[in-house]
């Protein structure tokens, strides 16, 4: 029995496997936000402030330097009252590039929908929650299966008091 595959260009064969990469690589960073939360109760910080250096020292040395490994990255910059914490936790099947795609691309989102708000939070997988659930603790419980949490301006203990 002959087979017909050398009768097929390899650039067909190559375009094709580049096609299906592609696709299959998109497919953890298209999911659509669930839910973000400005915090109002913390105020704005305004341009040039100590507030805003600490945050960009912190999302640069947590999250734009981070190696994203683990999918995980917690750390604080400053002293009260410009304390910056800032953290990122991207679901177990979505480390390395992945992850960093997810969060640079929620971060862009996050400071456009709450700009120079001193708190924020955004969320995003592929499940849909009622904001009632969010605001019960199902946010918390089910952390593991969002595709990415990010917080920054406010400490871990009180991100879900906001929510």
């Amino acid at each position: 029995m002959s087979s017909t595959f050398g009768s097929v260009p390899i650039l067909t064969v190559v375009a094709i496997q580049l096609f299906l990469i592609r696709n299959v690589l998109s497919l953890n960073v298209t999911n659509a936000y669930l839910h973000h939360k400005c915090n109002n109760t913390q105020g704005i910080y305004k341009r040039g402030s100590a507030f805003e250096k600490n945050l960009n020292i912190a999302l640069r040395t947590v999250i734009f330097n981070g190696d994203f490994r683990t999918g995980f990255r917690y750390g604080d910059v400053g002293e009260d009252p410009n304390t910056v914490f800032v953290m990122y936790q991207c679901r177990g099947d979505s480390y390395w590039s992945n992850c960093r795609t997810c969060v640079t691309t929620a971060l862009s989102g996050l400071r456009k929908r709450c700009p120079r708000n001193k708190g924020a939070i955004i969320c995003g997988g592929e499940e849909n929650w009622d904001e009632e659930g969010v605001r019960n603790g199902a946010v918390y419980e089910r952390l593991s299966v969002y595709n990415l949490l990010i917080v920054f301006g406010m400490d871990f203990q009180n991100v879900f008091r906001v929510l």
